[in-house]
């Protein structure tokens, strides 16, 4: 028995896919050996399992080339983002450096002692004239193996706001106490004598004091205050 071609297409995808019964599969190899235009659909339906496979196997290897796409893409940001951290981090620290810290000396050039007076007690007290420019931060202390004592002026490279610093720390009345300082040298220093005391570093700096210099006394009010 011969199957209508109507029937055959019915049929035809479950022959493709080898689901059908003995039976069945019988009837329509006869009928495939006598109809060529069946054949010819289930020529195309292999045609088409074919390009499918192809077309998978394409979306297959675009999903991969977009997965590693997205992966080297998520990498290049990570970098970027690390990056920008470290060179951020780098310009805070540099601007840190260059507005907070207290690292380079302010030269003595133009600062002139305007007044220095003895104590009664053997201290010296002194006040500078200082240049309006002249800022600072705190001091260093120096002292060279040939007794002389350096009260370096420190500031930071760049200020940027003068009103948080000390503009008048020069300006102010200052204390040199020369057996304090040299007890101090001889318990816990070099055990050098000091003989003389500068404002500014060393190769820049400007005699204050030095021992056998004879001072004015300091006056009754400044004797009050400081004595």
């Amino acid at each position: 028995m011969r199957l209508p071609c109507e029937v055959m297409q019915d049929i035809l995808p479950l022959y493709h896919d080898g689901v059908c019964s003995d039976m069945t599969k019988e009837l329509a190899e006869q009928h495939l050996k006598e109809c060529p235009s069946c054949r010819a659909a289930l020529a195309c339906m292999d045609e088409e399992f074919q390009i499918s496979e192809k077309e998978l196997d394409t979306a297959k290897c675009l999903a991969s080339i977009q997965n590693a796409w997205r992966k080297g893409k998520m990498k290049a940001w990570g970098k970027g983002f690390f990056i920008a951290l470290v060179l951020v981090a780098l310009i805070l620290a540099g601007f840190g450096v260059l507005t907070q810290w207290k690292c380079i000396a302010v030269s003595a050039e133009g600062i002139e002692v305007a007044e220095i007076y003895q104590l009664k007690d053997g201290r010296i007290l002194y006040r500078l004239d200082v240049p309006e420019d002249v800022w600072v931060r705190s001091f260093q202390f120096k002292t060279s193996d040939e007794g002389m004592d350096y009260k370096v002026p420190m500031r930071s490279i760049i200020e940027l706001n003068k009103n948080g610093g000390w503009p008048s720390l020069l300006n102010e009345y200052q204390m040199i106490d020369p057996a304090e300082e040299n007890a101090w040298q001889q318990n816990f220093g070099n055990g050098i004598e000091i003989t003389e005391w500068y404002i500014g570093a060393p190769g820049d700096a400007l005699l204050i004091y030095e021992t056998g210099m004879e001072l004015e006394p300091a006056p009754l009010e400044l004797e009050n205050i400081y004595g």
